[in-house]
């Protein structure tokens, strides 16, 4: 009812048509993001386990890799049960840390990079307030916060681009699209020119 409330006018609702299929649109391409991150993960994963010697490498890395829809937790589980299996059937305690260390550092690596960069990319949100998106809503609320955080910035960009005072809001948590990045391309080669042929 807010959504109409706000963006209705009289019986002409096709500006709030339109913003709830973007709004759907966004949580379906962040469902899509997540289990493309799922299936990067379970591919380094299963890698990882598969040089170091692990039995069933691609069982045990993408089961961790379906745990990490919970933070934390998820992947201590994950990496736990192939440093059980590297411990009863390898010959030293050090395949156990070196697979605890792997996915420590995948964990490190999926956080940082791959998830904002997939995920962010696929709800149109840049790298940087993925980023920070993720660490604020994780202090906040914890697991379930992180979840959220993605989804939530992307339907507020969605809402802030079809308000116009709040469109600036819209632009600093979107990425640059195509003709803005050739924009400046251009106005930059403009300039360069303009400074060579002042220098001649």
């Amino acid at each position: 009812m807010f959504i109409y409330k706000v963006f209705c006018k009289g019986n002409d609702n096709t500006k709030v048509k339109l913003l709830i299929q973007k709004l759907y649109r966004v949580q379906q391409d962040y469902l899509i993001g997540l289990f493309t991150v799922m299936g990067i993960v379970g591919i380094l994963n299963s890698l990882g386990l598969l040089i170091l010697g692990i039995e069933n490498p691609f069982f045990y890395g993408f089961l961790a890799a379906l745990l990490l829809l919970i933070p934390y937790i998820g992947i201590l589980i994950g990496s736990l049960i192939p440093a059980a299996i590297a411990l009863l059937t390898k010959d030293s305690y050090l395949y156990s840390l070196a697979v605890i260390a792997l996915f420590g550092f995948i964990q490190f690596i999926e956080g940082n990079f791959i998830t904002p960069k997939v995920t962010g990319s696929k709800v149109s949100i840049n790298v940087l307030v993925a980023i920070i998106s993720i660490i604020a809503f994780s202090m906040l609320w914890g697991t379930s916060g992180m979840i959220l955080a993605l989804p939530v910035v992307a339907s507020l960009k969605i809402v802030f681009d079809a308000i116009p005072c709040l469109e600036p809001y819209g632009f600093v948590l979107g990425e640059p699209n195509e003709d803005q990045i050739k924009s400046k391309a251009r106005i930059r080669l403009k300039k360069w020119q303009e400074i060579r042929k002042n220098k001649n």
